[in-house]
């Protein structure tokens, strides 16, 4: 139950050695109510509401489904004990929304959305951010190393696919973006666990081994090595941080580079470098990409003018603002519904 607060953030700890050991962890934080018929875990405090949900779908394969929005921001660091031997890996993906309010513009509670995947390997002390004002989605797979043997063994694309360059690297974590085009949305994961539909654990066993294909399909062709992802813990938060500051920045004129590392602490171009390896896209590109999407939702559901938004989102040249939306969304402004 214990918990600091340290360089803006409450830092909490739990066990991470298995799933069980997990639930127990979540079980025990302040102002929980932990419904054990529906694997279900309601958290309402200060620091966050939400549910958390779990589910074990077969001998050495469990998964989390959670959504959560924050009061605070909150630092969770997974902690093992010294006899942890079920080793399980942790493949998450995380929906971050960060709610835009402004007395400015006509609607208000618009949201800029971040995606993102990453896979864990076991028993490693790692920290999660979440920030105060946001709501996240996360679907996290949890299979043990014994799991992991027997599909490396029976199933085909398992063989295929370069997971194993990864397991037998020195990285501790593979991460990569998320991408628009994926096959499967994770809002189904949470609507099957949350609504209970007939057979939905059957349903979440199907929607698990797409996502494993989905994951493996994009490493069939690509050979992970130790100078893929050699940055530490430190630096995985410090690029968290620097996404929602970007985030919080959307609105008015623009943010640089070195006003970024200046706010994480680290050379601009170690920053540019990580930052493309979590997200995909340069800094600038992924920092207009999400300007112009919140532009895009605003000329929907606003009434204000295409100078107006514009400008609020820090174009001062109208033309400048149109030809990027257009490159960006194949159309001009003037022309969305």
């Amino acid at each position: 139950k214990k918990f600091t607060y340290k360089d803006g953030f409450f830092e909490m700890p739990y066990m991470a050695g298995s799933p069980e050991m997990t639930v127990k962890s979540f079980d025990k934080f302040y102002f929980t109510k932990h419904n054990k018929k529906d694997n279900k875990i309601d958290v309402k405090n200060i620091f966050m509401h939400g549910a958390f949900y779990y589910l074990k779908l077969e001998d050495g394969l469990w998964i989390y489904v959670s959504r959560v929005q924050y009061k605070k921001n909150i630092q969770f660091y997974h902690y093992y004990q010294e006899n942890d031997t079920d080793n399980y890996y942790f493949l998450n993906f995380n929906q971050h929304l960060k709610t835009i309010s402004s007395k400015k513009m006509v609607v208000n509670g618009l949201c800029i959305s971040n995606q993102s995947w990453v896979l864990f390997k076991p028993l490693v002390a790692k920290s999660i951010c979440h920030f105060k004002d946001t709501e996240e989605l996360n679907v996290t797979i949890n299979f043990n190393q014994a799991w992991l043997d027997k599909q490396l063994n029976t199933n085909e694309l398992f063989i295929k696919s370069n997971i194993s360059s990864f397991i037998n690297s020195e990285a501790k974590f593979l991460s990569w973006p998320f991408s628009e085009k994926e096959e499967i949305s994770f809002h189904h994961f949470f609507e099957c666990i949350h609504q209970k539909e007939p057979a939905y654990e059957e349903k979440l066993k199907n929607l698990t081994s797409r996502t494993f294909d989905l994951f493996l399909k994009k490493h069939i062709n690509q050979k992970i090595t130790d100078t893929d992802f050699q940055f530490s813990d430190a630096d995985r938060k410090k690029i968290q941080i620097a996404n929602q500051y970007m985030l919080d920045n959307i609105c008015g004129k623009s943010i640089t580079i070195d006003m970024i590392c200046d706010k994480i602490g680290m050379s601009s171009t170690k920053f540019k470098i990580l930052f493309k390896k979590v997200y995909g896209n340069s800094v600038y590109q992924y920092y207009r990409d999400k300007k112009l999407e919140y532009a895009h939702d605003l000329i929907k559901r606003s009434e204000s003018t295409i100078t107006e938004i514009a400008n609020y989102i820090g174009y001062e040249n109208t033309s400048k603002f149109t030809i990027a939306y257009k490159q960006k969304f194949g159309a001009l402004p003037s022309n969305v519904n």
